[in-house]
């Protein structure tokens, strides 16, 4: 499952793109509603409660995961403080500064460290904008079918959202889990060879898989799914 999601189409999954299939999601909710036997007006009724239900889940799953971020933030910064210390992290600042000449023994254990920090960072960043506070506007309440398209628009995005947070955390615990690897076997050394570009094509291959890499997965699988 932690593999499915890190690697196959998951920030996106199970997402309608675009106001077609989000007319088309709400249109198969009516369908569904009235093939229960209930009354045609009962559809908005059951679409809202479940727009509503998914947006308290999305609140109540963020909120654990900003207390798992505090906890790790927490983590980090005893390790700062206690294990590398002012005078490590001026040495790998010496070393960025040097970027075309790097030679002999390159900090990877600090640079995962950092990594691992500023993916937190991030991953607390998109958490607190799934939290962030929707009311609707007059102009969404003109009839109940665009109000209810609205709160699936609100309920996709923030799901992708809290998709990224979750991995961004994940790739951060990820990150000063190797960082701690290379700190305490002294691997650093065997990594010599590859200082020139290890740091770069880490944090491509991570911002091309979150960020890139779904819509043409999205748009392979469309295409088969359909031929």
């Amino acid at each position: 499952m932690l593999f499915k999601r890190v690697f196959g189409v998951y920030i996106n999954d199970e997402i309608q793109h675009g106001p077609a299939e989000i007319k088309r999601y709400v249109e198969s909710w009516k369908r569904l509603i009235q093939q229960s036997g209930r009354k045609d007006e009962d559809w908005q009724l059951e679409l809202f409660n479940h727009m509503y239900d998914n947006l308290d889940a999305l609140d109540n799953k963020t909120t654990s995961l900003l207390q798992f971020n505090g906890i790790m933030a927490a983590v980090y910064s005893f390790i700062a403080s206690s294990l590398i210390g002012p005078e490590r992290l001026g040495d790998f600042a010496n070393q960025l500064s040097a970027i075309d000449h790097w030679s002999g023994f390159f900090a990877y254990d600090v640079f995962f460290f950092l990594i691992a920090i500023v993916f937190l960072v991030i991953s607390i960043v998109a958490s607190l904008q799934v939290v962030w506070v929707h009311w609707s506007r007059t102009s969404e309440l003109i009839d109940a079918d665009s109000h209810l398209q609205t709160l699936v628009e609100v309920r996709n995005t923030r799901t992708v959202r809290y998709r990224r947070a979750w991995l961004y955390s994940i790739a951060s615990l990820f990150a000063m889990l190797v960082g701690g690897v290379i700190s305490v076997f002294g691997l650093g050394s065997t990594l010599e060879s590859l200082a020139s570009w290890l740091p770069a094509a880490v944090l491509g291959a991570w911002i091309i898989r979150v960020h890139v890499s779904e819509p043409i997965l999205l748009s392979i699988r469309r295409v088969f799914s359909t031929g």
